[in-house]
C-alpha cells in the first residue's frame, strides 16, 4: 500500500514539473516570436513572466543565461542599453556556474554574448569573447566546422568593424571552402 502511495506521488510530481517546464517554454516561444515580429515592448513582458517561472527553480539553473541574453538583446533592440553591461554580465557568470567553465553550452554562450557586442558596437569586447568561446570549445572537445564557422563569422565581423578589412577578408577565406559547401540548395544525406 505504502509503495502505491509512493508511485502515486512520484508520477504526480513528474506530471506536475513537465507542465511547469511546458509553462517556461511557451513563454520563451512567445517572447522569441514576438522579438520576430519587433514588438519588443511584449516580447520583454513575455521574459518577464519566464523569468518569474524560473524564480521557483533557484538561483543556479540552466535557464538563467537564456533569459538575461535575451533581456541584453531585446533591450538593445529598443534602443535601451543601460543594464546592458549588466545583462551580458549576469548571462556569462550564470551559464559558468551552471555549466562549467569548459563547456559546449557555456561556449555557446560567450559566441553569443559576442555576436551581441557587435550589434552594440563594441568590437573590442566582441573579438575577446570570441576568443574565449573558442578556447572553450577546443577545452570540451566539440570544436566542429559548423562552430568553426561560426566562430569566423562573428569574428570577422568584429574586425570589420575595428577596420580590420584585409584581416577579416583572410580570415573568411581560410573557411571558403566550408561556407561554399553549404551554400548549395540541396544537401544528400
Amino acid at each position: 500500500m505504502k509503495a502505491k502511495k509512493y508511485l502515486f506521488a512520484v508520477a504526480l510530481i513528474l506530471i506536475i514539473s513537465t507542465v511547469i517546464q511546458a509553462q517556461k517554454e511557451k513563454y520563451l516561444k512567445k517572447s522569441d516570436a514576438l522579438y520576430q515580429k519587433n514588438s519588443y515592448s511584449k516580447a520583454m513582458k513575455m521574459l518577464s513572466k519566464y523569468k518569474a517561472s524560473l524564480a521557483k527553480l533557484g538561483t543556479p539553473n540552466n535557464f538563467l543565461s537564456g533569459y538575461y541574453i535575451r533581456e541584453a538583446r531585446i533591450a538593445l533592440a529598443q534602443g535601451v542599453i543601460t543594464g546592458f553591461d549588466n545583462s551580458i554580465n549576469n548571462a556569462v557568470s550564470a551559464s559558468k556556474s551552471a555549466f562549467g567553465e569548459n563547456s559546449v553550452v557555456h561556449a555557446k554562450t560567450l559566441l553569443e554574448v559576442s555576436a551581441l557586442y557587435n550589434e552594440y558596437g563594441n568590437y573590442r569586447l566582441s573579438r575577446e569573447f570570441t576568443a574565449r568561446a573558442r578556447k572553450a570549445f577546443e577545452a570540451s572537445g566539440e570544436m566542429t566546422d559548423p562552430m568553426k564557422g561560426q566562430i569566423c563569422l562573428v569574428e570577422a565581423e568584429a574586425k570589420i568593424g575595428q577596420g580590420f578589412y584585409n584581416d577579416a577578408i583572410d580570415l573568411l577565406k581560410s573557411f571558403e571552402n566550408y561556407f561554399a559547401g553549404r551554400a548549395v540548395e540541396k544537401e544528400t544525406f
